[in-house]
């Protein structure tokens, strides 16, 4: 009886495990000098993208996200809020 609980509580516990992660791809591209200069990420949640500018004294980098439109739970449903009575 105890191999039997030990061994669904591995699989359960393997099975949360797998659903847990995440598939990211990173791309980086690199100027004509070989510095970095974009760093793309991409997940099922989104895009990041990080734009690096090289400046003689130093370098600046801008990151920006972008969120992937896929259907999620929505709690107030499709008519969204509305007051009671109304």
């Amino acid at each position: 009886m105890r191999k039997l609980i030990l061994c669904s509580f591995l699989v359960l516990a393997g099975t949360a495990a797998a659903s847990a992660q995440r598939v990211i791809t990173t791309d980086i591209e690199r100027d004509n000098q070989g510095r970095v200069s974009t760093i793309t990420s991409t997940s099922q949640n989104g895009t990041t993208r990080t734009e690096i500018t090289h400046t003689p004294t130093g370098a600046q980098a801008k990151t920006t996200y972008q969120r992937n439109q896929a259907p999620g739970y929505n709690p107030l449903g499709q008519g969204g809020y509305r007051p009671l009575g109304r």
